[in-house]
């Protein structure tokens, strides 16, 4: 499969947990608080590779302009110890909402399974507070957070394995779209 292939199956189950989060929150009635920005600013949020190639790919069809810009702040030397690059801290909001990665979809909204195969809500105190109304009535529509984690490693196993500063996956996400237009480009004439 090649980058191209992987930023579409990545996109197809961005999609579809796009929806699942959606229906539940008009279930539930579930939102985070406007304009809130707390999870975000966490520097060590940890992503994979893969779920940050769509943007990468999405970024490079904008322009290299655009790419370079992203792929510059990406590398810089403190980009590492800080939260993510396409916060903007003043407005309060993601840049790259529609493009954001897994970790990103997922917080808030999902659950992981604990030793006991019960629900937990993988999210702010603020959100799990409001969740213990609707827990009885809504628990079937939350994802469950490891079944889009496995979907992901059924795209590409290593790129989803390896985990790394969200930073650092961003900034690999578009190295390897780089290098992939690159020698694209290069085999094609």
């Amino acid at each position: 499969m090649n980058i191209e292939q992987k930023v579409k199956a990545v996109e197809e189950i961005f999609f579809e947990l796009d929806r699942d989060i959606s229906a539940f929150q008009r279930e539930s009635g579930l939102r985070c608080k406007q304009r809130c920005i707390e999870c975000c600013l966490k520097p060590d949020i940890e992503a994979s590779i893969l779920e940050f190639l769509p943007l990468a790919w999405w970024m490079s069809e904008a322009g290299i302009d655009l790419f370079e810009y992203w792929l510059k702040i990406a590398e810089s030397p403190t980009a590492s110890n800080h939260c993510c690059i396409f916060l903007d801290k003043q407005k309060k909001r993601c840049r790259v909402y529609k493009k954001r990665g897994l970790i990103c979809r997922l917080f808030g909204f999902s659950f992981i399974l604990d030793k006991n195969h019960k629900p937990q809500l993988i999210a702010c105190r603020y959100l799990k507070e409001r969740f213990q109304f609707h827990l009885s009535s809504s628990l079937s529509k939350l994802p469950v957070a490891s079944h889009y984690s496995m979907r992901l490693i059924a795209v590409d196993p290593y790129l989803a394995n390896q985990k790394y500063q969200i930073n650092v996956a961003i900034y690999k996400a578009f190295q390897l779209v780089a290098m992939y237009l690159y020698y694209n480009k290069s085999m094609c004439g």
